[in-house]
């Protein structure tokens, strides 16, 4: 399970076999289906809540980057190579480029929001081998690799990789998994749409001005919270 945080509008994002499912902190007894992908695997969600976009990585027998607005709709295809296994996708707001490790290619690459201007930063089997996630903070890159137990750095534009070695200390030998890079930078300050919004539910913002009040899909608690719902979109 991946999960990605809009810290503007209190949305957590989280993938489900081949579904992803957004809920607000706030009221966490139910969910909404932003993307049913039908039978694909669906992961490595990354949330734009400055452009209210988010992107999200699908598998079948082509590696296909999408885009989507918060809400699931709006629907676009920015990348895609057929064998490729597309895994650690983030996206920085800085240089507004989407990154991402081929699994299959042992290939870290980027793409800027619309899909345009295609960057290979480094193939290497040697040292993208078993890469979990990846961040991106400043000018570097970093992500996670379980094989030996590192953190790699290298700039965006791959000049002068570095290796950085963190060892864990565990008497399981644990493996080393997920990285976060905790800066207010970022999480730039934003208006947030729902502030005032009139929901009965859930709000979920689409554009910089505008947001969707949906329904609830997904109940997370037994409860016999039945008030009623109304759908709508509100500029």
């Amino acid at each position: 399970m991946e999960l990605s945080l809009d810290w503007i509008h209190n949305l957590i994002y989280f993938n489900e076999n081949d579904k992803i499912i957004v809920f607000n902190i706030n009221q966490p007894e139910y969910g909404f289906i932003v993307i049913d992908g039908k039978g694909n695997k669906l992961n490595h969600i990354s949330v734009n809540p400055l452009d209210s976009f988010i992107i999200y990585c699908v598998y079948n027998d082509k590696g296909t980057i999408m885009k989507a607005l918060q809400d699931g709709s709006d629907q676009n295809q920015l990348y895609e190579e057929i064998d490729s296994y597309p895994i650690s996708l983030s996206i920085d707001l800085l240089s507004r480029r989407v990154y991402w490790i081929d699994l299959h290619f042992s290939k870290l690459s980027s793409i800027d929001f619309e899909g345009k201007h295609y960057h290979k930063i480094l193939q290497s089997e040697e040292i993208i081998s078993q890469p979990f996630f990846m961040a991106i903070f400043g000018e570097k890159i970093y992500w996670s690799n379980s094989f030996d137990h590192k953190i790699f750095e290298i700039d965006k534009l791959g000049l002068n990789a570095t290796k950085i070695n963190y060892w864990l200390k565990s008497d399981k030998d644990e493996k080393f998994q997920a990285i976060e890079i905790i800066d207010a930078s970022l999480q730039p300050n934003s208006t947030n749409r729902c502030e005032n919004a009139q929901c009965s539910h859930l709000c979920i913002p689409i554009s910089i001005n505008q947001y969707r009040c949906v329904c609830p899909q997904i109940k997370f608690h037994d409860d016999n919270y039945q008030k009623m719902c109304i759908e709508s979109v509100i500029i």
